[in-house]
């Protein structure tokens, strides 16, 4: 069994000099900051442990442990790391434009983590369940890259287009709520998430929220826009579609029970709202799964 390579501490790295991909597994306890520059190539960073405000273009992020960031060719990035006892640790992964479009076939884009879907642009929070699958390809990307063994390109391959695969497939399919920041802290917010979850084959509305919370409609409306990047409404639709379709996906339900379940009233109405959302409508999208 090949052994688990160690992170080693941060030095300049200049350009990528690879025209394929580049992997760096780095741990630090005094970095401070890294200034504001720009790549030629995607960048692929997936924190492990520390804290780090992370600026893309115009704004920051408080980075925690199992978040991602999907840095696209000359976007403005930088990191300013708050010292602590806990180490810096991250993976960053170069990839190469010609390169991710090689490995992309005629019905899978593998650009496609790097544009916005949904909720998603180049930040993304990862589901629990998913930060240790997402560790373990990156460094078995790393130990194919410090490897001179028959097949160690191919295997970097595969393993790359498997991350992103699954890091587009979240961000296509998964619930809304994996892409949300600052929301673990925040209690009105949990409450609010935890009651849509509970009720979300209700016809409900920010009406309902606020009496079961006791708040106000203009307070709540703020909060969950600042916090979330979308109103109460649209979130409640999106979080019902994105539900329905993983249903359909699934195959164990026709459009017309979706529409019952989810409470859209009539089928007119779950039509225009799915086909808003995913650019077809929920027949065409089983067509498309039955190709």
């Amino acid at each position: 069994m090949t052994k688990k390579i160690a992170p080693t501490p941060y030095y300049h790295k200049g350009v990528m000099k690879s025209k394929t991909y580049e992997i760096y597994y780095n741990s630090d306890f005094s970095l401070g900051r890294i200034g504001k520059h720009t790549h030629s190539h995607y960048e692929f960073y997936f924190l492990i442990s520390g804290s780090v405000m992370y600026t893309l273009d115009d704004k920051t992020y408080p980075l925690r442990p199992g978040d991602i960031l999907l840095i696209k060719p000359e976007q403005v990035h930088a990191a300013l790391i708050n010292e602590n006892q806990k180490a810096y640790e991250r993976y960053i992964l170069w990839l190469n434009t010609d390169y991710i479009k090689q490995l992309s076939s005629a019905h899978t884009d593998l650009l496609l983590p790097f544009r916005k879907i949904n909720f998603s642009g180049s930040y993304l929070r990862l589901p629990h369940d998913m930060r240790l699958v997402v560790a373990n390809l990156l460094q078995m990307i790393l130990i194919q890259f410090n490897s001179h063994e028959y097949g160690s390109d191919l295997l970097a391959d595969s393993y790359i287009t498997e991350l992103l695969i699954h890091i587009a497939r979240i961000k296509l399919y998964w619930q809304p709520v994996y892409f949300e920041r600052d929301i673990d802290d925040n209690p009105i917010i949990l409450r609010t998430l935890n009651y849509i979850a509970e009720h979300i084959h209700d016809d409900i509305g920010i009406s309902d929220i606020t009496n079961e919370l006791c708040i106000s409609r203009s307070h709540l409306s703020k909060l969950f826009s600042d916090c979330m990047g979308t109103s109460v409404h649209q979130y409640i639709i999106k979080k019902k579609l994105y539900l329905a379709k993983q249903e359909l996906l699934s195959g164990h339900a026709s459009v017309e029970t979706l529409c019952t379940n989810y409470n859209f009233g009539d089928y007119s109405s779950f039509y225009r709202a799915f086909k808003t959302e995913f650019g077809m409508s929920p027949r065409k999208f089983i067509q498309e799964l039955k190709k």
